[in-house]
């Protein structure tokens, strides 16, 4: 059989006919090839080293548009033709169609974790001295995490250098800003940078030394009105984690921090309950910091910002008049101004006070951050008031306490789906449980688990449940809610198999505010420390750019969860053996916590959310 070649017969610079019938006015680009209807004819060009545009055809750039080409800004040509390089961005900036954008003040920015405008706040924490010569020195017991330094860890999601600065306020509240620049780094491409942070109590507590040198309050903590929030501005998004202190302390704490674009107008707040409510006079000995207070902490962030609070405990006057003392239910206003903080403090001086403040409701017609904290803290309480009541061994011991503080959510930034993950076991045999409050945020609540124990339950605002888990579990709501985990304190877990630790309190996103890219850091001070991440199960997830299902296998542990319409979800708790700065990066979004675990502390907090306005009226 003979085989005879036909010529192309389409001369150069015109496209082949088809053949193919079409639509007048059809186009389209298919694998950068350009087709057209011509006389009712499909008509194909490829355009090789060109482009393909819609409604151009092929061509070197789109027809007098601008555009990047990585860092670098150009104008297109009227023909489409040729392009003229106009400029190149700075590292700081981001190259989105021919525009050089300051993603520090881009207000098309998807609202999330990373930013570049942060407030921390040196949240009361533990203090205790127990004298036998009548309060002059603290010979038999002496603890002070209040006077250690509070820490920030700063981790660049760049690979650029970017600039970190640390403000404070010197004025008074009320006065002209004051500002000092009390540090300044620069954080190298996905490095971190480490702010150790000066004593900058709001709780109106001062301080001086005994005849041993340790460091005395000259005052009870209480709620106070004070000017002593730092700020922190970076020169590209950045992730800011607090902790309280950053060194081994018998009490640390530590939380996510987020940015000024993320936050908003209107919180509930979601605590627990004091460790030592009231005080005991035992004859013979001076107690100093018991009882141990509760608190919610809230900066201003705008000039002239008025803050209304309907606390749901009966709070502590501040010694100025600014905060009255105000009951369950009584509401109160305060004015504030940037780097003001408001500071509340629980009463402790009547029976049953709990020092629970969990539902107060917290206002403001300008943008402030809210913070929710424990001076000292221990998990589980009242396990009478649980039905059932979980099957660990009670053996009646309590030890021991542990600080605790979280940035809270806005509400516009809450949802109705969770995928809750279940802290690093520590029991050398089974598991203990956590325990778990929910807190609704509007009236007829129905809310829905795969928990045979607590399957269902229904709420009203600022209504809350109380239940306990001893694995992941899922939750879904018909309204917009809040949802807290304890760990619980050691003694509780009775035979412990890792190091120590001690009750944490973690607020969990919702998965409507799950990311595909996280950046977290793990402190060198812990002696385990890990990453929970809550998945569907199908995902493909890296971390630290291995895989989770690969080479990290072995480390990561997988535990099914439960459903989430329809789609099956699990957690995979990874023991991190290298700290520092990690990263997860998911094909589907997840949600991370991260925990850390030594002798007698512990810390906890989510890795990271988006914090975008899903819950709007």
């Amino acid at each position: 059989m003979l085989l005879v070649g036909c010529a192309d017969t389409t001369a150069p610079g015109e496209e082949p006919d088809t053949g193919i019938p079409c639509e007048a006015g059809t186009k389209r680009c298919d694998n950068n090839v350009f087709k057209s209807c011509v006389d009712g004819k499909l008509i194909e060009e490829d355009c090789g080293s060109k482009t393909c545009f819609l409604d151009y055809g092929c061509k070197v750039c789109s027809p007098k548009q601008a555009y990047c080409d990585g860092q670098d800004t150009y104008q297109c040509a009227d023909d489409g033709e040729s392009s003229e390089k106009t400029g190149s961005c700075k590292p700081e900036q981001q190259c989105v169609a021919g525009q050089c954008i300051d993603l520090c003040d881009d207000p098309n920015r998807k609202k999330s974790n990373v930013g570049c405008h942060f407030w921390a706040v040196d949240m009361p924490n533990e203090y205790y001295c127990v004298s036998l010569d009548g309060g002059a020195t603290c010979g038999l017991q002496y603890g002070c995490a209040a006077c250690q330094q509070v820490a920030l860890a700063v981790t660049n999601t760049s690979t650029y250098k970017v600039n970190v600065v640390v403000e404070i306020n010197e004025a008074k509240p009320g006065e002209p800003l004051k500002l000092k620049k009390i540090d300044e780094k620069v954080v190298g491409g996905n490095g971190i940078g480490l702010f150790m942070l000066p004593m900058r109590e709001v709780d109106c507590t001062t301080w001086e030394k005994d005849a041993t040198g340790k460091l005395r309050r000259k005052n009870s903590s209480q709620s106070c009105v004070s000017s002593r929030a730092f700020r922190i501005t970076s020169s590209y998004p950045v992730v800011v984690y607090q902790f309280n202190p950053l060194i081994n302390q018998f009490s640390n704490g530590a939380s996510l921090l987020i940015p000024r674009v993320g936050l908003d107008k209107d919180y509930y707040v979601i605590g627990w309950s004091t460790s030592n409510p009231v005080a005991i006079p035992i004859p013979g000995q001076a107690i100093e910091g018991i009882p141990d207070f509760t608190n919610i902490t809230i900066i201003g962030t705008e000039e002239n910002t008025e803050v209304t609070v309907t606390p749901t405990h009966p709070i502590q006057a501040s010694p100025d008049g600014k905060v009255p003392a105000a009951k369950a239910g009584e509401t109160f206003k305060v004015k504030l101004g940037p780097f003001d903080v408001l500071n509340i403090n629980s009463i402790q001086d009547f029976a049953n006070s709990t020092g629970d403040l969990t539902g107060t409701r917290v206002t403001a017609d300008k943008k402030i951050a809210v913070f929710s904290g424990a001076q000292r803290a221990s998990a589980p309480v009242k396990l009478d008031s649980y039905n059932p009541k979980p099957p660990w061994p009670d053996d009646g011991k309590s030890c021991c306490t542990e600080h605790f503080e979280q940035q809270m959510f806005p509400i516009s930034a809450l949802g109705k789906r969770f995928a809750i993950t279940r802290t690093p076991v520590r029991a050398k045999v089974g598991a203990e449980p956590d325990f778990y409050r929910v807190l609704a945020t509007e009236n007829d609540t129905k809310i829905t688990t795969n928990l045979k124990e607590f399957p269902s339950f229904s709420l009203q605002a600022g209504g809350q449940a109380n239940f306990w888990a001893t694995t992941g579990f899922t939750l879904e709501s018909s309204k917009p809610l809040m949802i807290a985990q304890y760990a619980v304190s050691q003694d509780y877990v009775g035979d412990i198999g890792t190091s120590g630790g001690d009750p944490e309190f973690v607020v969990f996103p919702p998965v409507e505010q799950y990311r595909k890219t996280y950046v977290f850091l793990t402190p060198p001070t812990f002696t385990h420390d890990y990453v929970v991440i809550s998945t569907p199960a199908n995902n493909s997830i890296e971390l630290d750019g291995k895989s989770v299902n690969e080479e990290f296998s072995t480390i990561c542990k997988a535990k099914a969860t439960g459903k989430i319409d329809g789609v099956d979800y699990r957690q995979l708790t990874c023991e991190l053996p290298i700290d520092g700065p990690h990263r997860v990066i998911a094909k589907e979004p997840v949600g991370i916590t991260v925990y850390g675990y030594y002798s007698v502390g512990s810390y906890g907090f989510p890795g990271g959310a988006d914090i975008r306005e899903i819950n709007i009226k």
